[in-house]
């Protein structure tokens, strides 16, 4: 998916990876990705539960990004 986080336009995928033992619950991570001034900025949350997922989710979409020009 895709979502605008800060003015910023940034894809996004989910991961999740179950564990061996059924006793645990997976492993949650959603990945953000953008290009900016030729360089790739990622953001990863890593969590292994929905709740802690969302708080996490939230502290990203509040996000604010400042982006400097470069000069050449």
């Amino acid at each position: 998916g895709a979502t605008r986080i800060g003015g910023m336009m940034l894809d996004w995928f989910n991961l999740k990876i179950y564990s061996p033992d059924s006793e645990k619950p997976p492993h949650l991570k959603r990945i953000f990705s953008c290009i900016v001034n030729k360089y790739i900025l990622s953001i990863i949350i890593s969590t292994d539960s929905d709740k802690n997922m969302e708080t996490l989710e939230e502290v990203v979409f509040n996000s604010k990004f400042s982006i400097k020009h470069q000069t050449q």
